[in-house]
């Protein structure tokens, strides 16, 4: 991923530099026509990337008004009336229970699949400022061990967009001055470097990459998540097990038993942990299958619940 990620940042920024050339050498060629088609097409990446930066919240309000017509039984409308950022929509997701001013009002179930599958509708128009704007995104998250998966799914829809707006139009016109005014080395590389960019995004429309990227960071919240939730639900055992290992120290080595046999001690107390420690694992582990089932079978309801409305609107005869 570091490898990927890094190849992808210089090719993109790489593709920036070259058509800023390209700009530089149509204006030396007299091309203005060329000059001007291109700065249009960059001023049109400019738009895309603004206006998703306005849409950047829809999926929530989108949300938010299932939630108040009631449909999305997991939440009432008074937990959620205060949602306005993609965090808060997390956090209350990750914790239920939990009302957006930090107050506790109950410790419910995670139901991190409706935060997933509200966002992976709009992953097409992730295209946050820090994964569209040249440089300063390779400034952002080159020098970083790992880019979390859906920053690495902005940057792949940002190059998407460069490439249908300023690197298509980009590449056109330099064909069309190198058969008129001949070889250019500039030109040469910016078409080369476009091309390049350009089957990268025909290999993420084709792939998806974004959506294999939130499925993967659905994933790993998940577990943790979970794992989290199965340690709360164990909390109280867990202690009466400390209790117990503490109770068994205090008998086994008390200062009677050490004096005549300390290694014996020692080793039988050893042995009695070894068992409370695997008995607090086994718990851990049912546990946690259990919170997982149970999570797994409200996502599935609720992912089909939404499939189901997909279809019947697409089923809908055009009028």
């Amino acid at each position: 991923m570091k490898l990927i990620s890094m190849a992808m940042l210089l090719l993109t920024d790489c593709d920036v530099t070259f058509t800023i050339m390209g700009l530089y050498t149509f204006w030396q060629l007299e091309e203005t026509a060329l000059f001007v088609i291109t700065s249009v097409f960059i001023l049109t990446y400019c738009g895309g990337c603004f206006r998703a930066w306005l849409m950047q919240e829809y999926f929530i309000t989108q949300w938010l008004e299932k939630v108040k017509d009631g449909m999305v039984p997991e939440f009432e409308w008074d937990q959620v009336r205060d949602v306005k950022t993609e965090n808060q929509m997390y956090d209350l997701c990750a914790r239920p229970g939990r009302h957006v001013d930090g107050s506790d009002r109950s410790d419910g179930p995670p139901c991190l699949y409706i935060y997933y599958a509200e966002r992976r509708r709009f992953r097409r128009q992730l295209v946050l400022l820090r994964h569209s704007t040249p440089y300063y995104r390779t400034m952002s998250f080159a020098w970083r061990e790992a880019i979390k998966p859906v920053d690495f799914a902005g940057i792949l829809n940002a190059n998407g967009l460069w490439s249908f707006t300023a690197g298509i139009g980009m590449q056109g016109c330099s064909i069309y001055c190198m058969e008129q005014q001949g070889f250019n080395a500039v030109l040469f590389g910016s078409l080369v470097i476009g091309v390049g960019t350009t089957l990268m995004s025909l290999a993420n429309i084709v792939f998806d990459f974004p959506g294999q990227l939130s499925l993967l960071e659905q994933r790993q919240q998940e577990k943790m998540t979970l794992e989290i939730q199965a340690e709360r639900a164990t909390a109280n055992d867990i202690e009466s097990m400390e209790q117990i290992k503490r109770d068994k120290k205090s008998s086994i080595m008390s200062k009677e038993r050490l004096k005549q046999d300390p290694v014996r001690a020692v080793r039988e107390y050893d042995l009695e942990v070894e068992e409370i420690n695997k008995a607090k694992l086994e718990l851990l582990k049912l546990t946690f299958r259990d919170v997982e089932a149970s999570y797994k079978a409200k996502k599935k309801a609720y992912e089909d619940k939404d499939t189901d409305k997909k279809n019947r609107k697409d089923s809908l005869p055009v009028v």
